[in-house]
Order: C-alpha cells, then sequence, then structure tokens
C-alpha cells in the first residue's frame, strides 16, 4: 500500500533562505516514489522521482517562513484545539489546580475518616 509523507526542507540555491520547500511525497515500493505538483488550476499530479535521484526535485510547495508559521498555527487549531501556547499553558495550569484540590479533598476526607476509625476504637 503507498504511504504518503511530507518532507520538508530549505530551499537548495540561497543560503539563509527566508522559504520552506514542502514535498509532498507518495512512497508505492522503495525505490518507486512520486512527489505531488499542482498546476495553477489546482489540478493535482503525482510525478514520478528518479532512483537514485539524479536531479533536484520540484517541490510540492514553495512557502515563505512567515506564511509556514500561519499555516502551522492553523493546523495546530484545527487538530489540537488551539495554536496559542499561553492558552494550551493556562488550561493546564487551570486542570491542575482542579486535581489538586481534588486531591486536597479526598486527602482530608481520608484523615476525617481515619479520625473517627481512630475514636471508635478507643472508645
Amino acid at each position: 500500500m503507498p504511504k504518503i509523507e511530507v518532507r520538508i526542507a530549505e530551499p537548495n540555491f540561497s543560503f539563509g533562505s527566508d522559504a520552506l520547500n514542502v514535498y509532498i511525497i507518495m512512497s508505492i515500493t522503495e525505490t518507486q516514489r512520486k512527489v505531488m505538483h499542482m498546476d495553477p488550476g489546482g489540478y493535482v499530479t503525482w510525478d514520478e522521482i528518479e532512483y537514485p535521484a539524479g536531479s533536484e526535485i520540484k517541490p510540492t510547495i514553495v512557502l515563505q517562513n512567515d506564511i509556514a508559521i500561519l499555516f502551522r498555527d492553523a493546523l495546530v487549531a484545527r487538530y489540537q484545539g488551539t495554536s496559542d501556547t499561553n492558552t494550551i499553558r493556562a488550561d493546564l495550569l487551570h486542570e491542575r489546580a482542579r486535581v489538586d484540590k481534588c486531591l486536597d479533598m479526598l486527602l482530608g476526607n481520608s484523615r476525617s475518616l481515619a479520625d473517627i476509625a481512630d475514636k471508635l476504637s478507643e472508645g
């Protein structure tokens, strides 16, 4: 069964480039792979990758770093609920406080039960 993977690399043409090459690759066999490309109309094609690679592979898409960051944030928000790490941290701290309060209540109840048991055993 073909396996799809996404690879990200900096463009070879410019050291310190402000862009990322994104490759969406379908591995059919160990030596047969295809890279996804889209024409201006949005039509998807899968182009064969030479093995061993003899020439540079055209990326699926090239994203400027600022666009790539926005794209990442949108994906995180879509699949994990939020991309804002401050919101995630606040949610975790709120949940931790709730669990701590619950544990304190349980421990307090167990101490009260132990005190009651001690008093009953004395009497």
